[in-house]
């Protein structure tokens, strides 16, 4: 498992960030899009959001990679257009841009951090942010720590997603000889990239592999209700109506992520798993070129997971898991590693029909 962040660079980051953002509402006729000029040479540089006056400031961003991809979902440009336009011709992106969002009276939600336009939703979008989160989780963590020997095994947060996973010592098992112990994955993402969910993990624990598996314990979307249409851009503060609301899903979440470990369940899903590792590969190459293909990940990946299958020995069900899951610690990107989790996850999931079809 990629480790990430330690628990405290985590908190200390969910808290600056807390601190940081901003997030306004504004009227999409109000907003535009222009071109920012390099001032040394007088080139176009790349493009950013303007939102209006708000307040007593005029809000300018610079425009994440998550935002672009909204506002082209938004606005119906494709993403191959948008993005060639954004390289090759900023001012013509600008009036495209802005002439579809001047065509229209609705209000969208633009939140930022950093300087940057970080995400562009609906005004219905329900925010649930990390901190929220984290404040309703880590106590509940803390707290059944010593009953269930709870520790925090991997987290970390950025821009786009936070992550928490958590390991129970004393919630364990064996599949083909391998101490599996059982753990969850908490996961949000402020920007509309994913609801709020904590879904169950398994943790290897001779080689610190994890697998997440893809029905999830709690999922809570992003939605709720639409704000009225607005004549300016305002800023967005926690009002007491959304102080409430916030205090009913904390108690939510700490519900579930309490109830998310149970032994004898833990112990029947274990008993099924065992099965996986008499369901035989015949053709390695070819069931991980599947694999790569069908969760479009890069060819080298590919590459890495074969390596791993093979110098493991062990050519099954579950040996397929575990190299997906190995290689994972070795990518940059904490995301990409718990993509991969997940993915290991469902290839444990397979069904025996489907893992026939995928083997042969």
């Amino acid at each position: 498992m990629k480790s990430g962040m330690t628990l405290e660079g985590m908190a200390a980051e969910i808290t600056r960030q807390a601190k940081t953002k901003r997030d306004f509402l504004v009227p999409t006729q109000r907003m535009g899009m222009r071109v920012e000029v390099d001032a040394e040479n007088n080139t176009p540089n790349d493009v950013l959001l303007d939102v209006g006056v708000v307040g007593d400031h005029a809000g300018t961003f610079q425009i994440s990679e998550v935002a672009h991809n909204q506002i082209g979902q938004h606005t119906g440009i494709p993403a191959k257009y948008y993005d060639r336009m954004r390289q090759e011709s900023p001012e013509l992106l600008t009036t495209n841009v802005n002439h579809w969002l001047a065509q229209e009276k609705e209000t969208r939600l633009v939140r930022t951090l950093d300087g940057r336009a970080r995400a562009f939703l609906s005004n219905r979008y329900r925010m649930i942010d990390n901190i929220t989160v984290a404040e309703a989780v880590l106590p509940v963590i803390l707290e059944r720590g010593s009953e269930l020997g709870l520790r925090v095994e991997s987290a970390d947060v950025s821009e786009t997603r936070l992550y928490i996973k958590a390991v129970s010592e004393r919630i364990a098992g064996t599949v083909v000889g391998e101490t599996v112990q059982a753990g969850i994955v908490i996961s949000n993402s402020e920007v509309g990239l994913h609801s709020f969910r904590v879904e169950q993990f398994l943790f290897i624990l001779s080689c610190t592999n994890g697998a997440i598996r893809p029905d999830s314990a709690m999922r809570k979307y992003h939605v709720g209700k639409a704000g009225a249409e607005l004549e300016a851009a305002y800023e967005v503060f926690a009002d007491a109506t959304r102080q409430a609301d916030d205090k009913a899903l904390m108690l939510k979440m700490r519900d579930v992520v309490k109830a998310s470990f149970d032994g004898d369940k833990f112990n029947d899903y274990l008993r099924g798993l065992t099965l996986t590792a008499d369901r035989k590969i015949v053709k390695p190459k070819e069931i991980v070129e599947h694999i790569v293909e069908v969760n479009q990940l890069p060819e080298a990946y590919g590459d890495g997971i074969l390596m791993k299958l093979l110098s493991n020995g062990d050519l099954s069900q579950w040996g397929l898991s575990n190299a997906v899951t190995e290689f994972c610690q070795s990518v940059e990107s904490y995301e990409d590693a718990t993509t991969m989790e997940r993915i290991g996850g469902e290839i444990l999931e397979l069904a025996p029909e489907q893992w026939e079809k995928i083997a042969a």
